[in-house]
């Protein structure tokens, strides 16, 4: 094949490859695919559960699809105020808001993804 040579729906297509691709093993998001993760989306805020599927973009940022997901709306950690605290340690059910789980959720703006320690999760989702 030669470039000269492209119908415009090749050479769209090949422009589409080009700028998004899914976490694949040598995507430095593969090591977060399957973890219980929380996702922070400069669009939508603050996400926590299995991601599933990781796209990347041109401009940095990257689409999540996250199974079980709960959105935080307010949290409160022993560990801290960041979202790294509440990864490790987890929130104080008494003092956060938790959205009840969604099945699969498409996360689009992802700016940071956290793995988070089995506290976290237990605590996340009340248990």
């Amino acid at each position: 094949m030669k470039i000269d040579e492209l119908t415009i729906g090749e050479a769209k297509q090949l422009a589409s490859v080009s700028q998004h691709h899914t976490a694949t093993s040598d995507s430095i998001f593969a090591h977060n695919i399957g973890q219980y993760c929380i996702v922070r989306s400069s669009q939508s805020g603050v996400h926590a559960g299995t991601v599933e599927q990781v796209t990347h973009s041109g401009d940095g940022l990257c689409t999540v699809v996250v199974r079980n997901a709960r959105r935080l709306w307010k949290w409160k950690t022993t560990g801290g105020v960041s979202l790294s605290a509440v990864a490790t340690s987890g929130i104080v059910a008494s003092e956060s808001k938790v959205e009840p789980e969604i099945k699969t959720h498409t996360i689009c703006g992802v700016c940071e993804i956290i793995p988070c320690t089995t506290i976290a999760k237990e605590s996340i989702n009340g248990k």
